[in-house]
């Protein structure tokens, strides 16, 4: 036997064709497409299932000022931050943490955000009286984004009543 006929004969270890009909061979590869076609398109859609890192944008600024607060007030002084989702994922936040218990943050219970949706997250400052000068203040939002964590910040001027 020669070198080309051995090349015609069969392979044991591929399937042969020659002895289906051409009506099983169009089911067999229709079977091969249902099951690649589904696991390749998956595979692409679901980028968000292997890299769930997203983007997300501060709409306004990151670091807020509450202007001048008189000293011994009652009053809670408060800003919103608007986070706005701009990738294509979902965005997670992990953990919300403030540099300081004289503020009281407020956020919603499921800490997510579609894509190009927003999540809101208010800040009060309360004062004590011993407070007195310039306040700053941070807030940490830890999440599925880079940079994580996202510092947002809070500044003012506490006044006593004889400086007005």
């Amino acid at each position: 036997m020669n070198l080309k006929q051995a090349a015609r004969l069969p392979c044991k270890c591929m399937p042969s064709y020659n002895n289906l009909n051409t009506s099983s061979l169009k089911l067999t590869l229709m079977r091969r497409k249902f099951i690649v076609l589904p696991l390749l398109l998956t595979l692409t859609m679901s980028s968000c299932f292997w890299n769930r890192q997203t983007k997300v944008k501060v709409i306004g600024l990151s670091e807020a000022y509450v202007g001048e607060i008189e000293k011994g007030t009652n009053v809670s002084h408060g800003v919103e931050w608007l986070i706005q989702n701009t990738g294509s994922c979902k965005l997670r936040i992990d953990s919300i943490t403030s540099s300081c218990d004289c503020l009281k943050l407020s956020y919603a219970s499921s800490m997510t955000a579609g894509s190009g949706k927003y999540f809101p997250i208010r800040a009060m400052l309360q004062t004590e009286a011993a407070d007195t000068g310039s306040i700053y203040h941070e807030v940490m939002v830890y999440g599925n984004f880079d940079p994580s964590p996202l510092v947002l910040s809070l500044t003012g001027e506490i006044v006593s009543e004889d400086e007005e």
